[in-house]
Parts: structure tokens; sequence; C-alpha cells
């Protein structure tokens, strides 16, 4: 289970547009919970960007996808090689991942039917509301 304490780190990172992640190192056990949410999140990320732009339009960059969801780039890639173990291969800067559009809308689904009645889904819908205050205190 996800702590609500690393859900709301995450929130604030991306209010803050500033990606972070945790104090290192890690004990056996909080390295897979981090690596689990890191996961669930950027498969989850993926798949609503493929819902709004289509899988022909679909670009991504490290750097775009960290300041959406708050994650350090590092640990994006470590947790797609590491824990889901994709295929990833060096393009120029850029890292290409190799997975089925069908995987990325299945695991997707999923995740999100799950976060539907969770917590976390609530919690996340509030940051449009934290944002907007944030952008009115500048």
């Amino acid at each position: 289970m996800t702590s609500i304490r690393l859900i709301l780190c995450y929130m604030l990172s991306r209010i803050d547009g500033e990606p972070s992640g945790p104090e290192r190192p890690f004990s056996a056990n909080g390295l897979m919970v981090y690596k689990k949410y890191w996961c669930n999140t950027l498969i989850h990320y993926v798949y609503t960007r493929a819902l709004e732009v289509g899988w022909e339009n679909l670009r991504l960059s490290l750097e775009e996808v960290a300041s959406d969801t708050g994650i350090e780039v590092k640990e994006i890639v470590e947790s797609l090689t590491g824990l889901c173990e994709y295929e990833w291969t060096r393009n120029n800067r850029s890292l290409v991942l190799k997975i089925s559009e069908d995987s990325i809308m299945e695991i997707g689904k999923s995740i999100a039917e799950k976060n539907a009645n969770r917590l976390l889904a609530r919690i996340e819908s509030l940051t449009p509301l934290f944002e907007q205050a944030a952008r009115e205190n500048e």
C-alpha cells in the first residue's frame, strides 16, 4: 500500500513544478514501495496522455514526464528499467520505451480502475485547486 505521505510529497512537487525524490539510501522495503509508486504513476501517465492525444501523436520527453508527475528523471528511468523490466535503447539524448500499445493500455486501464475508488484518486483530483491557489499567491 502506498503511503499517503508519499502521494502528498509528489503532489506538492508537481505544484511547485520541481520534480523531487526521496532521501537515499533506502531500506529494501522502502525501495520497493517507491518503485511500485513510480511505475504505477508512469504507466498511468502514459495511458492518460495516449487517451488524450492518441498513440500516433504521443511524444514525451523525460523532462516533461518529470515535470508532470513530480518524479525525477533518474527515478523515471530507474523504475521503468528495473521494476517494469521494459527494454530501453539510447537514441541521441532521449530514451525510447519499447512496449506495446496494447500492454500500456491494458495496464493503464487497470491502474485507473483501481485508483477510481481510492483516496489517491480523490487527492489527485484536488491538484488543480492547489495549483490555482499557488498561481494566485505568486
